[in-house]
């Protein structure tokens, strides 16, 4: 039996200690059958709009996939307005949130600290794309990783994971959230890789 890797750590935003439990319950065996599917092997819109299920279990509430104001920078440096499209604005206990969010396949292996150089990215990019937008909210960037172990690594998978969640813990300033599920953790995308979990990571841009 494989062990669990299971955790929330709210942050600095603790208001999403609530949100982050009920993500986790969403992931869970209760809705979905680990040998053939799970919402880690869909995209950031599907699993943007179970982020939102979370928020709204959480008596909050989202709006999904709006139509915006964006500023970007022109050749000349200059900064300008335009339009565009926001992922998600969400609000909880009176505090409103606006986010961009971004999906990344970070590969996971023994004695490599690649993946979680891949998800610092992933939520660089995210907060980048959120300074653009309005002021709704707190600005966030959110990142849905989904870890992949190719299957030569199968037999040092807890190690491997535990390696990588310990990495995790040491993020700085990041809001985060982890499943990786004992039972069925040998999901095959039939490309000799295995996609065991998943993590979410959520980060404010203070500018």
């Amino acid at each position: 039996m494989h062990k669990e890797f299971k955790r929330t750590i709210p942050g600095s935003l603790k208001l999403l200690k609530r949100v982050l439990s009920e993500w986790q319950k969403l992931m869970t065996p209760v809705f979905w059958d680990y040998k053939n599917d799970a919402p880690w092997w869909y995209n950031e819109r599907a699993l943007l709009s179970l982020f939102a299920g979370a928020i709204w279990q959480s008596n909050g509430w989202a709006f999904e996939e709006f139509t915006t104001d964006k500023w970007r920078m022109t050749r000349q440096g200059d900064r300008k307005k335009g339009k565009g499209r926001g992922d998600i604005m969400f609000g909880i206990s009176n505090t409103n949130f606006v986010a961009e969010a971004k999906q990344c396949w970070p590969i996971l292996e023994r004695k490599s600290n690649n993946a979680l150089k891949t998800l610092a990215k992933a939520i660089e990019n995210a907060q980048s794309e959120a300074s653009r937008l309005p002021l709704y909210g707190k600005r966030l960037g959110i990142v849905f990783a989904t870890p992949r172990l190719h299957e030569n690594n199968l037999p040092y998978e807890d190690e491997i994971l535990e390696s990588f969640t310990k990495g995790l813990r040491k993020m700085k300033n990041t809001t985060l959230a982890w499943f990786f599920p004992a039972e069925k953790r040998t999901l095959n995308g039939k490309d000799g890789y295995m996609y065991p979990g998943i993590v979410l990571l959520i980060k404010r841009f203070a500018g």
